[in-house]
């Protein structure tokens, strides 16, 4: 470490929609891999671009995400930040002098994986996805060909800066093509494979990711075929099922009375939580959702669990405090959504949960 360790650091990135977690920025997440592979200790602020907070307002009006602050100089350029840090925060070295490549490899994919998702002809989506396989099989290709130098990443036994700027995206575009396009990286590729399973094992890229839904929103935006969204949106729909049974389940398990205000304040946390992202969605309604052949017992036990706890969120009030919830309760229950029994099945959105909590209820 040099002598400015001392000094304060700040990173602004960018925040989940809630306003409270991390965002789906694969620059914000480069860097917040890069301070954590050199141990550096920052105050790192999540900020919410849509309800941008006064100080940052204020102090930074202007500056683009990531922006990072050291010794009262503002940087919001990635290349300018990647050498200010390279600079002042030496050790250990990321950007190799000779990297055997590494910096390039993989430098083609997220464009392909880009121009992929955001494709509004069918006709064109199989030439698009040979594209991409191309580029992934250059990186497996790279990957086989860099084991003369020992070592897991793109560069040897140790994470560089070349793997923090591929790495994010490479995390992004396989979540978002498995899910709108139902692509994944084949399995043939073993070097590639092996390199996202070494990754996925390493805290310094796991604890640094965004949830995931974060970034199937994020990229809802950008698909190209309207149809390949309707799966999200039924999915936050299931999303209000499952945290209206998860309340259920706690009315079930109180053994004792509990005091309403103590009650109010539990369920309020959890709702406001939960319904914040979908506040402003106005692309959510059911005239979008198709019928489609469903579980009618799960379809039927979520909406009497709706039902039956409708009267109870009433009595505390929160559905006239919140009025967006009762609006969403109300389109559940009126509606028959597509894919219940698939949905409870998806482990994003904390399914897994929401799935046994369900058991839990119909064995009673």
């Amino acid at each position: 470490m040099s002598d400015d360790v001392g000094y304060e650091l700040e990173l602004f990135i960018k925040s989940s929609k809630d306003g409270k977690g991390l965002g789906d920025c694969i620059h914000c997440h480069r860097f917040m891999m890069v301070l954590a592979l050199k141990g550096v200790t920052a105050n790192v602020t999540t900020i919410d671009l849509r309800r941008k907070p006064e100080f940052f307002v204020k102090y930074y009006a202007g500056v683009k995400l990531p922006c990072l602050v050291h010794n009262g100089k503002v940087i919001d350029d990635i290349i300018e930040i990647e050498s200010h840090i390279e600079k002042h925060f030496p050790d250990p070295p990321l950007v190799l002098l000779d990297d055997h490549g590494a910096s390039k490899a993989g430098e083609k994919i997220f464009q392909k994986f880009s121009a992929l998702i955001r494709n509004r002809d069918p006709a064109g989506e199989e030439r698009l996805r040979d594209s991409l396989n191309e580029e992934l099989q250059k990186l497996d290709a790279f990957l086989a060909s860099s084991k003369k130098i020992p070592g897991p990443y793109l560069a040897g036994n140790e994470m560089t800066m070349s793997d923090c700027v591929l790495l994010p995206k490479l995390h992004q575009m396989q979540i978002t093509l498995k899910f709108f396009n139902d692509f994944s990286i084949p399995k043939n590729l073993v070097y590639l494979q092996n390199y996202l399973k070494v990754a996925n094992e390493n805290e310094v890229f796991v604890k640094t990711c965004c949830e995931t839904s974060e970034i199937l929103e994020g990229w809802s935006a950008h698909v190209g075929d309207p149809k390949k969204v309707q799966k999200l949106r039924s999915i936050k729909q299931m999303k209000i099922a499952i945290i209206i049974a998860s309340l259920a389940l706690l009315c079930c398990t109180f053994s004792a009375p509990v005091q309403q205000d103590n009650c109010e304040i539990l369920f309020s946390k959890e709702l406001c939580s939960s319904y914040r992202s979908l506040d402003d969605d106005e692309s959510i309604n059911n005239d979008s959702l198709e019928a489609n052949d469903v579980d009618e017992a799960t379809q039927e036990f979520l909406r009497n669990a709706l039902k039956a706890k409708l009267d109870f969120l009433i009595n505390l009030g929160l559905l006239q405090r919140i009025p967006f919830i009762g609006q969403a309760i109300h389109d559940f229950v009126a509606a028959d959504p597509q894919g219940v029994a698939d949905a409870l099945k998806v482990e994003f959105w904390r399914y897994a949960i929401g799935q046994k909590i369900i058991q839990r209820l119909l064995q009673g």
